[in-house]
């Protein structure tokens, strides 16, 4: 059975690696290189989750012969049980994993993009929750007796630090927006796509961009959660934050106009209706919506109260 599978896994690889990975594959459509790269990652997590099931029906064919023992019956039971329900879910994850390969195989580049764009769409997720939760004015989760330490009588220098979380959360907040007008693509009617004469090469930037995008605003989380907890160690980090915002403003930048380059608009629908707006006209308003977010935040950060006080205001 081994044997069997690596053989029928090495023709499936041999046929998907046949286009070449270079600035020249657009001819290729849905089989050039990066689509093909796509579906054989895509296939080898589906390899992955069938050696779980073969061990774990392995196992359940093990203990059933094992049942005999009147002894050892009922333990045998339950972990019988447990084996199956492992089988069936493990067999449905990977039906489901099928089926979206193959999807994904006939869709077009930027559903494909979306798909991928999808999970970094996840971790800016949970960054805005990390964010939200330093910054609620109420809190009554396991972190509630430090919450009502830090802020039972804030300075205002704590109060400046919750000012700088509450705009990083805005600029996560805009990240994610961005990254949602190409990952939400499936759930919504499409008013443009990519072009036609887009390569491998093009197609994988798009793909690593998002990355430093929520690596960078994780970081910055990190950076303001250790002034959070001592605000004397703004004075130092200051230009650390400084730069985070500028590389990942970078990143965007690179983003946008990579984008702008290779998106077209779709015609109109059958019912004549008129596009919903121009896609690159929506990319210029949100620069124009980070640009004053970023510099809100920049100006907060430089025009803070004096780090080194620690006369203590009531709260109103």
């Amino acid at each position: 059975m081994n044997w069997s599978c690596a053989s029928y896994r090495h023709c499936n690889y041999a046929g998907l690696a046949a286009p070449p990975t270079s600035t020249d594959d657009h001819q290729f459509k849905r089989c050039k290189g990066f689509r093909c790269s796509h579906l054989a990652h895509a296939i080898s997590d589906i390899w992955k989750q069938l050696a779980e099931i073969f061990y774990d029906c392995t196992g359940l064919v093990q203990h059933w012969q094992r049942l005999t023992n009147p002894r050892d019956g009922s333990a045998y039971q339950r972990l019988d049980s447990y084996r199956e329900e492992a089988v069936i879910v493990g067999a449905v994850s990977c039906n489901q994993a099928i089926d979206k390969i193959i999807e994904l195989s006939q869709a077009s580049d930027l559903i494909v993009l979306g798909d991928l764009w999808g999970e970094k769409v996840e971790a800016l997720n949970q960054t805005i929750d990390d964010l939200s939760s330093m910054t609620r004015t109420h809190s009554s989760g396991p972190n509630s007796r430090l919450y009502h330490a830090l802020f039972s009588s804030p300075t205002d220098l704590m109060k400046h630090v919750v000012e700088l979380l509450k705009w990083t959360t805005l600029l996560t907040k805009l990240a994610r927006i961005h990254l949602h007008s190409i990952s939400k693509t499936k759930t919504r009617k499409l008013t443009f796509t990519l072009e036609t004469t887009i390569n491998s090469h093009t197609l994988s930037q798009l793909n690593k961009l998002p990355a430093p995008i929520c690596d960078g605003l994780r970081a910055l989380l990190d950076s303001l959660t250790d002034i959070y907890m001592d605000t004397g160690l703004l004075t130092g980090r200051k230009h650390q934050i400084r730069n985070q915002i500028k590389d990942i403003s970078k990143y965007f930048n690179h983003l946008s106009i990579t984008l702008v380059q290779r998106v077209v608009p779709l015609p109109p629908g059958d019912d004549g209706t008129a596009l919903e707006s121009d896609y690159k006209a929506w990319i210029s308003a949100w620069q124009d919506a980070w640009r004053i977010a970023t510099d809100h935040v920049l100006n907060a950060l430089d025009n803070g109260p004096d780090e080194h006080q620690d006369m203590v205001v009531d709260e109103e």
